[in-house]
């Protein structure tokens, strides 16, 4: 059995983690997320599918967005998209293979 994945609160709505597996999403539930964001892409390492992650998280209602990062230079092209979803999302959980691309791009978005 594997450890559980950290969540990392970064603001009230916001939340970032490393790479999820289908178990962590009934975890989501209980913190009030609404929308799931993965910046992480498909077939970079072993590592459990968007598509799997997405199919868990719609099943306990709630919306998945896929922003794939190769790196923290993407915040760049993905962050205006994430902002919409920041402000569109309720609370909102984005995840990579450790969190710190999904710190980075939420970091982005907050330099206004």
């Amino acid at each position: 059995m594997t450890e559980a994945v950290e969540f990392t609160k970064l603001a009230p709505d916001v939340y970032v983690a490393g790479q999820l597996e289908v178990s962590d999403i009934k975890r989501l539930v209980p913190l009030g997320v609404n929308t799931l964001v993965c910046n992480r892409p498909d077939g970079e390492a072993d590592q459990t599918s968007s598509e799997l992650i997405s199919a868990a998280a719609e099943a306990a209602g709630i919306k998945f967005v896929y922003l794939p990062m190769t790196n923290p230079d993407d915040t760049v092209n993905q962050s205006s998209k994430f902002r919409e979803v920041l402000v569109n999302g309720g609370v909102v959980l984005a995840y990579c293979r450790t969190g710190r691309r999904s710190s980075a791009l939420w970091q982005s978005t907050n330099k206004t």
